[in-house]
């Protein structure tokens, strides 16, 4: 029998009145107020993994415009950074406070792990653990963020985990060490047999920088058009200094440990490990260069997979640069339950 599954839909041309909310409320923001919620959501987290002494860089975000008294404290989201956004980048802010602002009531507290850049280290891993990552194995780094967790929420708190990328290749190890209720991963990179780490970047670079800026465009804030650097659908300087920072940030060992790790296939062994009382969502682009077709296919009626969340009208990147769309994304993904 096949397993039975739960199946959605995210239209690029039809946001919903949460996502519209969502963004109304955070286009209220200035740069400034944007740049002193970023510092300030910065914890760095003391743990002890493998015996030694850790610090693991963490973001936690309270809801926008919510009263302390509102704010519902009992459930948290956790989300995982693509490759490689770091705790500096503003337009990673703006993507989760409005996917925050979209899910559930808008009332949840938020922790995000960052990835390492070039500015801004966000963990280190030991010469062990880079030679697992670079062979596909994401588990140093899903350790680390769950011990982390650990002191970074309420133990009696629950947890819904969310990546897109590489983000979504760790939430599956994520999800399996700290119990969650849900686990959301969309467009992972580590879904196909034989891709090569030059195969990846020829996946997810051709017209990546027109897809960005019209992904930016079509999400309607301003502030995110002005961080990104994007006029009227063009690079401005802004964007070129941010793209030199990117590039910077490809060269360290822990990122060029994962490039050669994003391009295993590891995704459908590490979904096996969810859980089973978590509800496991997995998002495809529709027309992805990243999660191919084969891939997809390897995703209907997999036991691992609750859900399936087609990204419609959308590639990679723009499933997570159209933050209006990823904003729906995640509020259906952490809405639906495991088919009857």
């Amino acid at each position: 029998m096949m397993h039975k599954q739960q199946f959605a839909e995210v239209w690029s041309h039809q946001p919903s009145e949460e996502a519209l909310e969502a963004r109304e409320k955070i286009n209220g923001l200035s740069e400034d107020d944007l740049k002193k919620l970023t510092a300030l959501s910065v914890e760095e987290v003391h743990i002890r993994v493998g015996g030694s002494e850790r610090t693991v860089t963490a973001q936690k975000f309270m809801p926008v415009g919510v009263n302390k008294a509102d704010i519902d404290d009992s459930r948290w989201i956790v989300g995982h950074n693509p490759f490689p956004q770091g705790y500096t980048g503003l337009h990673m802010s703006l993507r989760w406070l409005i996917a925050q602002a979209a899910m559930g009531g808008g009332n949840n507290p938020m922790i995000i792990f960052p990835e390492n850049t070039f500015r801004a280290p966000a963990y280190d891993l030991t010469k062990a653990e880079l030679e697992l990552v670079a062979s596909g194995d994401a588990t140093p780094v899903a350790e680390l963020r769950a011990a982390a967790i650990e002191k970074l929420i309420p133990n009696d708190s629950k947890k819904n985990t969310i990546g897109y990328s590489l983000g979504g290749l760790i939430v599956p190890l994520f999800a399996s060490l700290t119990e969650c209720d849900y686990a959301v991963s969309a467009e992972a990179p580590n879904t196909e047999t034989g891709r090569t780490p030059a195969g990846l970047r020829k996946a997810t670079s051709k017209k990546a920088m027109s897809l960005t800026n019209r992904a930016v465009m079509a999400s309607g804030v301003p502030l995110l058009e002005k961080v990104q650097g994007v006029h009227d659908g063009r690079m401005a300087p802004r964007q070129v200094a941010n793209l030199a920072n990117f590039a910077a940030s490809l060269v360290s060992p822990v990122s060029l440990a994962w490039q050669k790790g994003m391009a295993g296939d590891r995704f459908f062994d590490d979904i096996k490990e969810i859980p089973e009382d978590t509800i496991s969502v997995v998002g495809v682009g529709e027309f992805s260069r990243l999660f191919t077709h084969e891939a997809r296919m390897r995703l209907v009626g997999n036991p691992a997979v609750d859900a399936i969340v087609d990204l419609r009208d959308c590639g990679h990147p723009e499933g997570g640069d159209n933050i209006l769309i990823f904003a729906d994304f995640c509020r259906i993904a952490t809405s639906l339950q495991k088919a009857a």
